[in-house]
């Protein structure tokens, strides 16, 4: 690998006098698969340019398990492969002394992810081998950029698109200290997954042009919103995504939180396959919850529509949160982060609206409240209120109005933006009086309205194996011991599904039969 374009073709002039053919990938390929050995024939050195190859699985156009069939056909006795049935095996006779593959170092990652498989060692030939190995991104929220700035007061921050501007117009010294804000090809990355090979050009440019003679000179910086951009589309550009904090009280609700619009298109098949496999039964509402997914999402991104609502009715205990678990487990980033869920059965006093948003300035109790509190420690945009038909006219008229305006405002006037927010709201109020506990104008804020009917027995025996084998597996690796297949079977026949209402009931069945289990054990093997 080398790193510039000039020690780049210093390395080929070595080749070359070394008695090396220098072919590019594709070129070579076409040869082959066109069955032109005469000139293969002449070298038994080949050393074979993978730029090309690379800009190629970079852009998609090709993919691992082709690039590995390309790499095949390279091997030092190509008379193992047959390319047709009709071709010689002597016309494919063709030993290599020597094979090389030489890249620009900006494919590093590309090879070591893609080509791991294909290609053994990794050499850089690079005269600065030992600098330019690290590169982070600080990414900041609107609230505290200025502090960032005054923070790095030494840099001057620039737009990455106006970078090139700014070094023709020599607005730029040398050894100018400066932060690029790429919040803007984030945004376009985001939208446009193509522009990525674009970005990564650039960025090689910028670490290796002359202007900078430290790496240190350049901070690269970015809106937080688009830190799971960073963290997905752009992996092979930074080696670390580190969230800026200034010593103020600032409103980092928003940093790193990932939403159902964040989710990338060929991802969102992934995410409906895992939804239908943990959320047992309800197969009616599944169809739904896709559908109005995959509607939000085309109108969160022309700005029609900001929160996602559902309005979920039924019994206790048959999937209702379980839905708001799911959708959460598969979008965290952060196994220390939680769930935002409001259990509204607690706020039927007057003051319940206090406990939810804060109290107003003067008052004792918290400032911030429970739903402000929890929104500040989540990692994904998902809010679960539970039991809402238990809650007074106030926090009705308070989430009426969150719902209309996509903003969540607590008590000391703070506005935490909901933008891309999925709201759930449950309720075991029964269907008949749905109308009449809920306002006209609240109802018609939901995007579905949906009540779960009991699960069938079939539904509540698929929960009962796979919750079973669940369980036991984690108290195998935890404990090192080994329930067999057979005393699986034995614990589930047990257990009758039909005495049970809920999935709530079920699965207290099941962990009160693997105790009873474990004990019967114990007893025998002291015996």
């Amino acid at each position: 690998m080398y790193s510039s374009k000039k020690f780049g073709q210093e390395l080929k002039n070595t080749l070359i006098t070394r008695g090396f053919k220098l072919y590019s990938f594709i070129k070579y390929i076409n040869k082959i698969e066109n069955y032109n050995y005469d000139e293969l024939k002449k070298s038994k050195k080949i050393a074979l340019d993978i730029n090309s190859l690379c800009e190629r699985i970079a852009l998609g156009q090709i993919s691992s398990w082709e690039t590995e069939i390309f790499m095949n056909v390279l091997e030092a006795n190509l008379e193992k492969i047959s390319l047709d049935d009709k071709i010689d095996e002597d016309s494919l006779n063709i030993q290599y002394e020597d094979l090389v593959f030489i890249c620009d170092i900006r494919y590093k990652k590309i090879i070591m992810e893609k080509l791991e498989y294909c290609i053994e060692d990794l050499e850089i030939q690079d005269e600065i081998n030992n600098e330019k190995k690290f590169l982070e991104v600080i990414t900041y929220s609107e609230k505290n950029f200025k502090e960032l700035k005054q923070e790095y007061e030494k840099h001057k921050f620039i737009s990455l698109s106006n970078l090139d501007t700014h070094i023709k117009r020599n607005n730029l010294q040398l050894n100018t200290k400066i932060a690029i804000d790429i919040s803007s090809w984030c945004s376009l990355v985001k939208d446009n997954e193509n522009l990525l090979y674009s970005f990564e050009n650039i960025l090689f440019e910028v670490r290796n042009n002359n202007f900078f003679v430290d790496e240190k000179d350049i901070l690269f910086v970015c809106n937080s919103k688009y830190k799971n951009t960073l963290l997905e589309q752009f992996k092979y550009c930074f080696d670390k995504v580190t969230e800026y904090k200034n010593n103020e009280n600032t409103d980092n609700y928003e940093t790193g939180v990932k939403r159902i619009i964040d989710i990338r298109y060929d991802e969102l098949k992934s995410f409906f396959e895992k939804f239908e496999q943990e959320l047992y039964g309800h197969d009616a509402f599944k169809e739904d919850f896709k559908n109005s997914i995959e509607e939000y999402r085309m109108f969160n991104k022309i700005g029609e529509t900001k929160i996602l609502s559902f309005f979920l009715m039924g019994h206790s205990g048959i999937g209702k949160t379980e839905v708001s678990n799911i959708i959460y487990n598969n979008l965290k980033t952060n196994n220390n982060s939680n769930l935002v869920k409001i259990n509204l059965g607690n706020y039927s006093s007057q003051d319940a609206l206090n406990s939810l948003i804060g109290s107003p300035r003067g008052f004792i109790g918290s400032e911030n409240g429970e739903l402000f509190i929890k929104l500040d420690k989540t990692d994904v945009g998902i809010i679960l209120i539970d039991e809402i038909e238990k809650a007074d006219k106030k926090i009705f008229n308070y989430f009426l109005e969150v719902l209309e305006t996509g903003k969540a405002t607590n008590s000391q006037g703070k506005e935490y933006d909901l933008d891309g927010y999925i709201i759930i709201f449950t309720s075991n109020v029964k269907k008949e009086k749905f109308t009449s506990v809920f306002s006209p104008e609240l109802r018609s804020r939901f995007d579905l309205v949906y009540y779960f009917e009991l699960l069938t027995r079939e539904d509540k025996i698929k929960y009962l194996n796979d919750r079973l084998k669940k369980i036991i597996k984690k108290y195998n690796d935890e404990y090192n011991k080994k329930i067999l297949k057979e005393d699986i079977e034995e614990i589930i026949k047990k257990i009758d599904v039909d005495n049970y209402l809920n999935i709530r009931y079920l699965n207290r069945a099941i962990k009160d039969e693997i105790l009873k289990f474990l004990k019967n054990r114990e007893r025998s093997d002291h015996k």
